[in-house]
Parts: structure tokens; C-alpha cells; sequence
């Protein structure tokens, strides 16, 4: 997979050298920026997900400044600033962690409202707020309700459900978490792992 962004992100930097004020191509970079960042930080290689994650909210931020009206320019800063959160939590960086998680979410969240009818948006929105790793900007009421919007506009989409599953297990509404999940496996949405560990553990707690 590391292999492939390396390609891929390679291909867009050229995109980028020759049409450098076609925006969609500094949208596609850092769409790979931040892509590898995240696989990158998964594996425990924070200095060049950092690298990369920064690369991705800068090239983030100067679109949605410059193009406010294009939704997922907002949607792209929302993910790599999330990610950047996750980072710097993860290396002991707790207030800069708290700053970049707060700008995901209040970006991804004024998404949301103004597009209620997208369901990408509320599910990511909602992600945030019921996993952020700076517990205490964690709001899992909203996240519920953002949730709910997503899996009843996708009703076929197990990330929808898995994401209101998770939702409800961080609200303590166990069996409604429950529901959820297993309607997620049924589904077969992606990274299961997760699915099965919150419904174990709602399970638990009942």
C-alpha cells in the first residue's frame, strides 16, 4: 500500500508542476498526503506522517480559503487536520493534539449542517466526535444523532452503521450499539476488527 501512495502521490506532484492553478490537483495531493500519513501513523512512523499530514492540511487550508463553496475541499481539511490530532496526541503533544482536532470538528461539523442530506459528511462528523482521542471534546450525544442521519439516508452502508454503533457505545446506549454493529458486520463494512471489539465489549457491559 506504501508502494502505491508513493506512486500516486508522485503522479499528482507532476499534475500539480504543470497545471499549478488547477485546484482540483492540489486537492488530489493531498488527498495522498494524507492517506499515507494515516497508514504511515498506524504503523508507528509518526516522523513522516507528521511530515506528510502537515503537507495535507496546508494544501487543505489554502482551498477552502480560496474555494469556500466547494464542499469537499472542507471535507479533505476536516480528515487531515483529524489525523494530524491523532498524531500529535500520540506523541505526548496534548494542547497542539486538542487545537487540531477542535479546527475537524467545528470544520466537519459546518459541513454537516449545511449539507444535513449528505450522509459522508454527518458519518464523518459523527466519527469525530465519538472518537477524537482528546476525550474531553468528545460529545457522543451529537455523534449519535449525526450517526442516525447517515445510517437512515444509507441504509445499506455498514460504515453508517458501524459509525452509530460506536456512537452509542461511547453514549452508554449498549443495546442500541449492539443493533447497530451486528447490522454493520451484516453488511460487511470495512475494518470489521472494530466493529466486533465495540460489540464484545457493549456486550460486556450489559
Amino acid at each position: 500500500a506504501e508502494e502505491l501512495y508513493g506512486k500516486a502521490i508522485e503522479l499528482r506532484r507532476k499534475l500539480v508542476a504543470d497545471s499549478p492553478d488547477a485546484p482540483e490537483h492540489n486537492h488530489s495531493l493531498a488527498g495522498g498526503y494524507t492517506g499515507l500519513g494515516s497508514l504511515l501513523l498506524d504503523v508507528g512512523r509518526h516522523k513522516e506522517s507528521e511530515r506528510l499530514l502537515s503537507d495535507a492540511v496546508a494544501l487543505s487550508e489554502e482551498l477552502t480559503s480560496e474555494h469556500p463553496e466547494v464542499p469537499d475541499y472542507r471535507e479533505r481539511l476536516g480528515r487531515c487536520c483529524y489525523d494530524l490530532g491523532r498524531l500529535l496526541h500520540a506523541t505526548g503533544r496534548h494542547d497542539e493534539a486538542e487545537q487540531s482536532v477542535r479546527k475537524a470538528i467545528k470544520t466537519t461539523t459546518q459541513l454537516a449542517g449545511d449539507s444535513p442530506d449528505v450522509p459522508g459528511y454527518n458519518r464523518a462528523a459523527s466519527w469525530y466526535l465519538a472518537t477524537c482521542p482528546c476525550e474531553d471534546l468528545r460529545t457522543p450525544r451529537k455523534a449519535v444523532k449525526l450517526a442516525k442521519k447517515a445510517a437512515e439516508s444509507e441504509p445499506q452502508a455498514g460504515e453508517s452503521w458501524k459509525g452509530l454503533g460506536l456512537a452509542q457505545y461511547r453514549a452508554g446506549d449498549f443495546r442500541e450499539s449492539i443493533e447497530a454493529l451486528n447490522k454493520s458486520l451484516e453488511l460487511n463494512c470495512a475494518e470489521q476488527a472494530a466493529s466486533m471489539f465495540f460489540l464484545a465489549t457493549a456486550h460486556w457491559k450489559l
